[in-house]
């Protein structure tokens, strides 16, 4: 009695383990399919970034590039499950992630990510990753200039912060 209640016990912590893993591991993935479909935009440097998000506005072009019809919320544990965020609280997201002043110039060095938002389209295609880091660290793919070089203003990190409360 007592092995079978041990290896169930070890069944359910492994898989748990798994399908974390899996989820973590496919953001490259996803990642590698968003930049098959949208451009790999380059950072924006402080002498030319005006002069970039203007050509970036009169484009049209926003995060993502194309409309979303849902996000999750991935947390860094293996026992919670991704959470959908309301139509509401993405598009404050969204608002906010594209506002130029909801980035500064800076960066933490190499950050460790505390969540993860994963856009989709109405096909369930991923059309969009947010890698947030409590730190004030938010790296996007696709990328956009206005985003400076990731380092984000508390309201952004609040709202992410907040989700699933």
């Amino acid at each position: 009695m007592k092995k079978s209640v041990i290896a169930f016990m070890c069944f359910v912590l492994f898989s748990g383990c798994k399908q974390t893993r899996q989820r973590i591991t496919d953001f490259e993935e996803l990642k590698k399919d968003i930049y098959k479909r949208f451009p790999n935009i380059e950072a924006s440097e402080p002498d030319s970034y005006i002069r970039e998000c203007t050509k970036e506005n009169r484009k049209g072009t926003t995060f993502p590039m194309v409309k979303a019809s849902y996000a999750l919320l991935y947390k860094n544990n293996i026992l919670t499950d991704p959470v959908r965020f309301s139509n509401k609280q993405m598009d404050n997201l969204l608002v906010m992630l594209n506002d130029s002043a909801s980035y500064k110039w800076g960066e933490i060095g190499t950050p460790a990510f505390d969540r993860h938002v994963v856009f989709y389209d109405k096909t369930d295609k991923c059309i969009g990753l947010a890698h947030v880091s409590f730190d004030g660290m938010v790296y996007m793919d696709p990328y956009l200039k206005k985003m400076k070089w990731g380092m984000v203003k508390e309201p952004v990190l609040d709202l992410i912060k907040n989700i699933g409360k």
